[in-house]
């Protein structure tokens, strides 16, 4: 009988060589048949690389690479509908460069990361069991459980504050793990966020021994679907914890003459922009509107007065004699896009309405 050397397929062949192939003899083995062969060519299928090896070339793992999770150290929240392209995930530059575009996008459009991820829990729960029949004891599942997780996180009570306005939005969530890959889920070629039932971001807790989830938040998954069936990933690099949230400038009166009314800019933590980035501030556009009808009310210029560390807008002269006793404008700074592109980063104004004596 002539000898036939086959190679036994492994399908953690791809897992950076951690199992070796084995090679067996026809003469030797008489049971192998076609039978091996049809299971050697599914293997070959289900022999998938793995993205996470350095020999693996970046891709989507929709569905051309596979990885083993590891442990969670950052969540990504995204506007109910973001989604990236098969063209923002065709490397880790491109997807990366259009993460970074999405923290700074506007409202509606927009992704909102969150790092220092310091405790997690999975508290899906067990799936549903029931009888298949009256006449059988056997259970079979019936329903899966519903995908739910704890997060604790190092926060602070302003940012704890800030995150829980979180709960009354509509919002997607990406999972980051410590290997850098971004989890979302299927729609069509895009990949999306899982999308959520509910967010419910836990009362502040003083400090005890164990602090993991003295910050905290609940996360319930609307569909079971798209995280165990449509499951998508993006395998990225390190630098994806630079892409960071906003932090909030709120502006506050020093003092209204006429149509000049000059804003403190402090940004969450007690930070004043003006002394820092008073001169790049005054080059951008700002805007403002009638605050009860509207419609746009012109800024005619916006200076600096580093005496008082605070920035001076100038409303249309015209406009503002025409306002009543009591009527409002509401002034907006540049957008985080154009403070972004200003090396302004990473902010956003919270408007301001002033009201006119």
């Amino acid at each position: 009988m002539k000898k036939i050397n086959l190679i036994e397929p492994s399908r953690y062949n791809g897992y950076g060589g951690l199992y070796s192939r084995k090679v067996y003899s026809q003469q030797n083995s008489r049971h192998m048949g076609r039978h091996f062969l049809n299971y050697a060519q599914l293997a070959d299928i289900l022999n998938l690389p793995n993205c996470a090896t350095q020999e693996t070339e970046f891709n989507t793992g929709i569905p051309l690479c596979d990885l083993i999770k590891k442990k969670i150290i950052g969540v990504i929240f995204a506007d109910s509908g973001v989604f990236f392209t098969a063209a923002h995930r065709a490397t880790v530059t491109a997807f990366l460069t259009e993460l970074e575009a999405k923290t700074t996008a506007a409202r509606g459009s927009r992704v909102y990361p969150l790092w220092d991820i310091r405790n997690y829990d999975d508290q899906t729960g067990e799936p549903t069991k029931g009888g298949v029949g009256n006449l059988t004891t056997s259970q079979v599942v019936t329903a899966d459980g519903i995908p739910a997780f704890r997060f604790g996180y190092n926060g602070g009570e302003i940012q704890h504050q800030i995150l829980a306005n979180i709960e009354s939005g509509q919002y997607d969530m990406f999972l980051v793990d410590e290997g850098y890959t971004v989890y979302g889920t299927r729609s069509g070629d895009n990949l999306v966020g899982f999308s959520t039932e509910q967010i419910y971001v836990n009362p502040s807790k003083f400090q005890v021994t164990d602090r993991v989830n003295q910050y905290s938040f609940d996360v319930t998954l609307a569909s079971m679907i798209e995280y165990k069936q449509r499951s998508g990933f993006v395998v990225t690099n390190s630098t994806i914890t630079e892409k960071v949230g906003l932090i909030n400038i709120t502006m506050s009166e020093f003092s209204l003459v006429s149509n000049v009314v000059k804003l403190y800019m402090i940004a969450a933590g007690g930070t004043n922009l003006e002394p820092i980035h008073g001169a790049a501030l005054d080059g951008l556009t700002w805007t403002a509107k009638n605050t009860s009808t509207g419609a746009a009310f012109t800024v005619t210029s916006v200076a600096t007065d580093a005496t008082n560390d605070v920035m001076g807008v100038t409303l249309d002269t015209t406009a503002w004699a025409a306002l009543t006793s009591g009527d409002q404008v509401t002034i907006y700074g540049p957008t985080p896009a154009a403070m972004a592109a200003a090396d302004i980063a990473p902010y956003e104004f919270v408007p301001y309405t002033v009201t006119k004596p």
